[in-house]
């Protein structure tokens, strides 16, 4: 019989497995949804069935990706955790991208400026706004390794809200915010006593009234700080302990 420190390593690769095809199913949906896009603007003006039949196929696929991230595989995931609770086993959170191994046993570590050069290279290209669209993030600290992040409903999104209304959210639901890349980060740093973090995303933060630049502050602690870089340039740290808009 499997020792409970076993269980805990198996429920350990569970957990990371089905993180990394969240990601990867993301990632299809978006590809998808890009396809029928390019497809459509190609066959603009014809009313040939093949054009709207492949169109609709492609389509077809970006839905079943996201019901899969966003239901399937998210129910998956909360009875795993489900399991981790009653058992009283502790998984700690394995990141989902290791650090490249130096050339040489003194080869100085990364900059930061080298770090989120590399990432940016990884992150899918920037593509034109669409509905369904997944936003790829990748966040590191200063002595630790880069973690994935997407976009889109699940534990993060509700351990969001549920900061939000610690800080006094005024209402039931919870805003669509709570599914973005920023704040899911800033939720997790808020949970773990992460003071200080790097994140590179291949979009920029919502500026709306309930958006992530008015909310990642409010999320974080005072003293915490994210910083954040998006595409076209972007570059700004959030600090902690923001007053939120419903108090200003």
């Amino acid at each position: 019989m499997p020792s409970l420190g076993e269980v805990g390593a198996t429920l350990h690769q569970v957990v990371d497995t089905t993180t990394r095809a969240q990601a990867s199913l993301s990632q299809a949906a978006d590809l998808a949804a890009e396809a029928a896009d390019m497809i459509e603007i190609a066959g603009a003006g014809s009313n040939q069935a093949d054009v709207l039949i492949t169109s609709a196929a492609f389509r077809e696929v970006a839905y079943d990706a996201d019901q899969a991230v966003g239901r399937d595989l998210d129910a998956a995931l909360q009875t795993v955790y489900r399991i981790i609770k009653s058992l009283g086993v502790v998984v700690p959170a394995k990141p989902l991208l290791e650090p490249t191994p130096s050339s040489t046993p003194t080869s100085p570590p990364l900059t930061d400026e080298e770090r989120i050069a590399e990432i940016r290279r990884e992150l899918p290209e920037p593509r034109r706004p669409a509905a369904g669209t997944k936003t790829n993030g990748r966040w590191f600290t200063a002595r630790g390794p880069v973690r994935a992040q997407v976009s889109g409903d699940g534990p993060d999104a509700r351990m969001v809200h549920d900061a939000l209304r610690e800080e006094g959210y005024p209402h039931s639901g919870a805003p669509i915010v709570t599914t973005h890349v920023e704040m899911k980060i800033a939720g997790q740093m808020r949970r773990d006593g992460i003071r200080e973090a790097t994140l590179v995303i291949d979009n920029v933060p919502c500026a709306k009234l309930l958006g992530c630049e008015n909310l990642i502050g409010v999320v974080l602690p005072a003293g915490y700080s994210l910083t954040v870089h998006g595409t076209g340039g972007y570059r700004r740290t959030f600090k902690g302990g923001q007053k939120p808009p419903w108090r200003r």
